[in-house]
């Protein structure tokens, strides 16, 4: 009994780690290129380096004129839905300019484009995402 009992407990246990491992792996996913997360998961004791360099980069900031006064009208569920589907569409044409969201804060959207994903017609990239996102 208490060696089926041990057995369980370590079952158990195992499951538990599975499932925080994956919540890990989303949440590095959803912060960092996939490159880097590759690097970070083949990571040895001499290979702690995970620092890029590039020559030329090019970055957008995005930013909504008077979105705090709006905001500020606005029920809080139709604000985060708003933004949501914002947000959404942008993220599209991320994919379709094929340049890299670095991260959302508030109203801003912030791109950049060759690095991570290298591209030498990046400045074009992002000009025409900022069309696109007008």
């Amino acid at each position: 009994y208490s060696l089926e009992r041990g057995e369980r407990r370590e079952f158990i246990h195992g499951m538990e780690l599975n499932h925080q491992q994956t919540i890990i792996e989303g949440l590095l996913n959803n912060l960092l290129p996939v490159h880097v997360t590759d690097k970070l998961r083949n990571i040895t004791n001499n290979d702690y380096m995970i620092a890029e360099q590039v020559q030329e980069c090019t970055i957008l900031f995005s930013d909504m004129v008077s979105f705090t006064k709006w905001a500020s009208k606005q029920d809080p569920d139709v604000l985060i839905q708003r933004l949501h589907e914002l947000y959404a569409c942008f993220d599209d044409l991320c994919l379709l300019h094929r340049v890299y969201k670095v991260e959302t804060i508030g109203d801003a959207y912030f791109v950049s484009s060759n690095c991570p994903i290298m591209a030498p017609d990046h400045a074009d990239r992002c000009l025409m995402l900022g069309k696109a996102m007008m």
